[in-house]
């Protein structure tokens, strides 16, 4: 009994987390060869440094930066069919860049955007 109890909180905790909008799905870390392939099936990933280094943040949906991670992201990998957008600003306002399902940044300073992005949202 104790059991499907804890399956039906963790499973309506689950349903309220996305109905929410919270995308954050956790930390990455790893070291530069092996961190791309840290980003999970399904998510847009953002790391601290270039080369995909320093700690990752894989996202589910759109979302804001979580704390510590604002204005701290030096490279991407969007491990999605779905084009995704990073904003310089929360809640996805400000200047934008876009990346495409599959595509990827080493180093976003190629693109004026280093330690720029505050926010990412499917576009």
């Amino acid at each position: 009994m104790r059991k499907s109890r804890t399956r039906r909180t963790l499973a309506a905790l689950g349903t309220t987390t996305a109905a929410m909008g919270i995308a954050f799905s956790g930390l990455m870390t790893g070291t530069a060869q092996a961190a791309i392939g840290d980003c999970p099936s399904n998510r847009f990933c953002l790391w601290q440094h270039s080369d995909y280094s320093g700690r990752g943040v894989p996202f589910t949906g759109r979302a804001n930066a979580p704390a510590g991670f604002n204005d701290a992201a030096s490279s991407v990998y969007n491990n999605t069919n779905t084009t995704w957008c990073i904003f310089s600003d929360a809640n996805y306002g400000g200047s934008h860049r876009t990346i495409g399902p599959g595509g990827r940044s080493r180093d976003l300073a190629n693109q004026g955007f280093n330690d720029v992005t505050s926010s990412a949202r499917p576009c």
